[in-house]
């Protein structure tokens, strides 16, 4: 909350202000081609003679700018929030990743590893960097390998597999098998 009340301060007297000056500036070219263009006495004339029509147009005009400005601040307010949230967020879920001993992996369409956890490194031996871009089934045991690909198959068609979890052999970087229970879940992409 009080974070919410400094950024409304410290983001509304500065788009007050930008808003205040564009209006102003905005007047003051306006008078100005007016004085140019139309009247040779110019916006000196209309000053001292405030109540006129010209007068109050340009009035709103000035008043118009400070309203966008006032509305500029509450959105940039919100938004500053709203990425605020979201790196926090973020930063949040990727402890939670980092720090499982679960691993998590992301495979792409065409049946690479895209991402994977550091957890690897401690099950398999095999660090995320050497893991990612390989294709999944150069880990996973021969005999186990068509009950891997429906899985995946199903996931990417949008499917449930046939069974929520599986357990599967994957190689180790000394060349044994782990026995490990996956589940397969299929993640939004942007």
């Amino acid at each position: 909350m009080a974070d919410q009340q400094s950024d409304r301060n410290e983001i509304s007297w500065q788009l007050l202000l930008i808003g205040v000056v564009l209006g102003i500036l905005a007047w003051v070219l306006d008078f100005s081609l007016a004085a140019v263009f139309n009247k040779p006495a110019g916006f000196l004339q209309e000053l001292r003679t405030p109540f006129s029509l010209t007068f109050l147009s340009r009035l709103w005009l000035l008043l118009a700018f400070v309203l966008f400005g006032a509305y500029g601040t509450v959105l940039l307010a919100r938004i500053r929030r709203s990425e605020k949230r979201f790196r926090a967020a973020e930063q949040q879920y990727r402890s939670l990743v980092e720090g499982a001993w679960d691993i998590t992996y992301s495979i792409a369409a065409n049946g690479t590893i895209s991402s994977i956890s550091p957890s690897c490194h401690a099950v398999t031996g095999w660090t995320p960097d050497e893991l990612s871009g390989q294709p999944f089934l150069s880990i996973v045991h021969p005999d186990d390998a068509q009950l891997a690909m429906d899985m995946f198959h199903a996931t990417l068609t949008g499917r449930q597999p046939g069974r929520s979890t599986a357990e599967l052999r994957i190689r180790t970087r000394s060349g044994d098998y782990r026995i490990g229970a996956f589940r397969s879940t299929q993640a939004l992409q942007d």
